[in-house]
């Protein structure tokens, strides 16, 4: 069981095998987008990525273990600095753009109001549309903001209820559950879509403390209350959240090459511009209706891709050459 669980650490949570299931994530969002925005007729091969949702699951679960790792590096100071350095250049940016390329009919005093929504997180409690285009906005980033600047204070009591029975730990993750059930059947988009992942988000950070202090069977007896959470929420998206753990898991334990390797590491390195810059096609080429066949969009939506990701991330570089992706 140590030598799997030291498999698991290694192939999932190691930082080059961590990109690599990013970028995995994030083409798996991008198709997700397609799915769900395309109004023409969809190829049959579309649908297998109708779960795509599952790619932010990946993201906030990964991202939770890494974070933990951080903040006991580092402090809280540093931890706080190597995150705003993250995220908020390149996010400028994206909003710099955003507003004055597809979003410009709008006062700028009203501009300017939603840019601060957006990086306070404030935003996540707004509808979620805006302005004469009703463009359906960037929830995400106000997401993992909020999740950044408490992430102390989550580290902090779920590293004390892990110290104690594991009783206090089950209950914890119980009532987890019935927040994100209650969020998925009660509470309006954009906030949904971020409290009803707390489960995975903070189940990675039980992850890291638990690996850390080699408790297996406690991390264990934790996926499998998250799994029959999930098979007896009767809410779909809640059931392929709880099982991300596990399948990554057996995904560990499964010897052999992985495809791709290399190039989908690399999409995994800069995940967080590629995710920024297929916003601007997806939400705003579809709404146009240039193209009725979905592969003209899909080729758009890549040649915009990496021209604005390959910039975003030029532009992240130079604002910050000694950044790695931590």
């Amino acid at each position: 069981m140590t030598n799997h669980i030291e498999e698991f650490r290694n192939r999932v949570f190691e930082k080059n095998n961590r990109f690599y299931l990013m970028g995995i994530a994030i083409l798996w969002i991008v198709l997700l987008h397609f799915y769900c925005w395309f109004q023409g007729k969809l190829p049959w091969w579309i649908y297998y990525f109708c779960d795509g949702q599952t790619g932010v699951d990946i993201f906030l679960f990964l991202s939770a273990y890494g974070l933990e790792a951080s903040y006991r590096r580092n402090g809280w100071s540093i931890f706080y600095k190597n995150r705003a350095k993250r995220i908020l250049p390149v996010y400028f940016l994206f909003l710099i753009l955003l507003f004055g390329l597809f979003i410009n009919d709008a006062p700028i005093d009203e501009i300017l109001k939603q840019c601060t929504a957006q990086i306070t997180g404030i935003s996540l409690f707004q509808k979620p549309e805006f302005f004469s285009t009703h463009f359906e906005f960037d929830w995400f980033t106000p997401a993992i903001i909020i999740y950044y600047v408490l992430f102390p204070a989550i580290s902090y009591v779920l590293k004390f209820i892990v110290k104690k029975d594991i009783k206090l730990e089950i209950i914890l993750f119980i009532i987890l559950i019935i927040i994100s059930l209650y969020a998925l059947r009660n509470i309006q988009l954009p906030i949904k879509l971020s409290l009803y992942r707390l489960p995975i988000f903070i189940l990675g950070v039980a992850t890291f403390i638990h690996i850390q202090h080699k408790q297996i069977k406690r991390l264990l007896i934790i996926y499998t209350i998250m799994i029959i959470g999930g098979l007896l929420s009767n809410q779909h998206w809640f059931l392929t959240s709880s099982i991300v753990p596990s399948l990554l898991l057996v995904y560990s334990m499964i010897e052999g090459q992985r495809p791709f390797y290399k190039a989908i590491s690399l999409i995994g390195r800069h995940s967080y511009e590629v995710y920024l810059a297929h916003i601007f096609p997806v939400t705003n080429f579809f709404m146009l209706y240039i193209f009725d066949n979905i592969y003209y969009y899909i080729t758009a939506t890549i040649i915009w891709t990496i021209v604005v990701a390959t910039f975003f991330s030029i532009f992240q570089r130079f604002i910050n050459p000694a950044r790695n992706h931590k």
